[in-house]
């Protein structure tokens, strides 16, 4: 078991779930904000900004799985295309 590479993949899990709940905070705040009369437009467009957001859990956990079969392999996030 590498516990040092279990450590860095919850650290990744962790700040993935970091970044899942502040997007889940922000549509709850734009349907507040829509609801309180905000122009289309803008719902448009913080609506776009947040469709195009994807979380992806696969490489970390990934990552944890490795690090429980103690075998090495990097938790980097896979490049962006």
């Amino acid at each position: 078991m590498d516990i040092e590479g279990l450590i860095a993949a919850a650290r990744r899990i962790d700040a993935l779930a970091a970044k899942h709940e502040a997007r889940a905070h922000a549509w709850q705040q734009l349907a507040r904000d829509a609801k309180r009369g905000l122009d289309r437009k803008e719902i448009e467009g913080r609506t776009s900004a947040l469709e195009c957001q994807v979380i992806d859990y696969g490489t970390a956990i990934d990552a944890l799985r490795a690090a429980l079969r103690g075998t090495s392999k990097s938790n980097k996030p896979a490049p962006h295309p």
